[in-house]
């Protein structure tokens, strides 16, 4: 029977994507799997792009694989610029993040996952995007040839998953670092000041990540209690029509504070949940039994395992950045409040991601035994953009093609795209 690639119907396929979606995440027979459930909306994930869309490839009326696609404008390099200064600039241009490839164990390997992202390549084209990026695993052999052997994505990133768990207990800051809960406003300032020239930095979209009511749950400042309030500066929203309002933030955290840091939680759990099936019954014993210690004794603080065999949510720790030699610290910190907040909200773990090199990836405690420094971000240029200066839809507003330009040490991590 003929394949066909159509766009997704929330009304008719809802039910079937989900059936499909959960069959390519089981496991061999006596082996552990790692469910997702998209709490029966399969669009979840991509929700909260300004444009997106789904496609489902189907054979008669079985639906036997299916792949997303959102776009965004975000930082792609940085150029230096032509004013002899040695300084740079950040190069932003209309980039689509795919994600989600899924086809039926029983249909692999006759070309059903390169049709999708074939189609979704053209979706994307036509939408303006100059970029694709995606991510899987260095070791998922099947995602890798096809978009870096026969879409020829280049692989530019491998960043770390670090991954902690939620204990029965809460943790506690310690008595001489100081929390403060940031408005969105001055939680976006922050992020455009301090890593608006960051690779990947969803530059048009920063208000309404930080602001977004549903899935945010915050954003945090850490400093140090000795020095100034941070009320000084931050009691009210900065004026947004102030042009100089980048200048006030940037003079708040170098002047008043020698070492700050930043963190904000989105919570995943309002899009998908995860469930570990197949651990043996010593392993689930196991961690009951540590669970039910901590909650019996949660002053002795013990690191109990969480019960991620039944559906669970995470939080996710993202836009982690800091100054100052006690920033670490902080951000040590910042991630102990993120675990609390994440046990009010009833999830089991905490992750993060952040790019091998970024100078605080040292600072966020994780258990390596559930993290993965596995993780591979690869890039397509979709409209073979030169190096000529020359600007249409699509291109960079320089001109200029991600793919010649310097990648940094860091990268911003949309939670969107975890």
């Amino acid at each position: 029977m003929e394949l066909r690639v159509r766009k997704y119907d929330p009304s008719g396929d809802a039910r079937r994507v989900e059936e499909l979606e959960r069959l390519c995440d089981a496991g061999p027979s006596g082996s552990m799997s790692l469910f997702a459930d998209s709490m029966g909306d399969p669009l979840g994930r991509v929700r909260h792009f300004a444009l997106y869309t789904m496609l489902v490839a189907e054979i008669g009326e079985e639906i036997v694989g299916v792949i997303r696609a959102g776009i965004k404008e975000m930082v792609c390099g940085r150029k230096r610029l032509s004013d002899g200064s040695g300084k740079e600039s950040a190069v932003r241009a209309r980039c689509a993040y795919i994600l989600g490839l899924r086809v039926s164990p029983l249909h692999r390997r006759k070309g059903i996952g390169l049709a999708l992202a074939r189609r979704i390549e053209q979706w994307c084209r036509d939408k303006g995007a100059a970029y694709a990026y995606m991510m899987t695993e260095k070791s998922n052999v099947a995602s890798s040839g096809l978009f870096v052997g026969k879409l020829q994505f280049r692989p530019v990133r491998s960043p770390s998953i670090l991954v902690h768990p939620v204990f029965q207990h809460w943790e506690s800051i310690p008595s001489h670092i100081r929390l403060t809960r940031l408005a969105p406003a001055d939680a976006a300032e922050i992020y455009r000041c301090y890593s608006g020239a960051t690779d990947f930095f969803p530059a048009a979209d920063i208000d309404s990540i930080v602001g977004n009511a549903r899935c945010c749950a915050g954003t945090w400042l850490a400093t140090l209690k000795a020095e100034s309030t941070p009320s000084s500066g931050m009691a009210a929203p900065l004026d947004r029509r102030h042009p100089r309002r980048q200048v006030s933030v940037k003079k708040l955290l170098e002047g008043v504070f020698s070492s700050w840091a930043v963190v904000s939680v989105w919570k995943t759990n309002e899009i998908f949940t995860l469930e570990v099936s197949g651990a043996p019954w010593r392993i689930r014993a196991a961690a009951a039994a540590s669970r039910a210690l901590d909650r019996a004794l949660p002053w002795l603080r013990i690191s109990s395992f969480p019960d991620v065999f039944q559906p669970f949510g995470i939080h996710f720790l993202f836009g982690i950045a800091g100054g100052g030699a006690r920033s670490g610290e902080l951000v040590a910190a910042l991630c102990k409040n993120a675990r609390n907040v994440a046990r009010r909200n009833g999830c089991a773990v905490v992750a993060a991601e952040m790019g091998a090199a970024d100078p605080l990836l040292g600072s966020v405690p994780h258990w390596k035994s559930l993290s993965t420094m596995d993780d591979l971000w690869c890039v397509k240029d979709l409209v073979g953009i030169k190096n000529t200066g020359a600007t249409v839809t699509a291109t960079p507003d320089s001109g200029e093609n991600w793919m010649d330009l310097p990648m940094g040490s860091s990268v911003f991590v949309d939670p969107r795209d975890f």
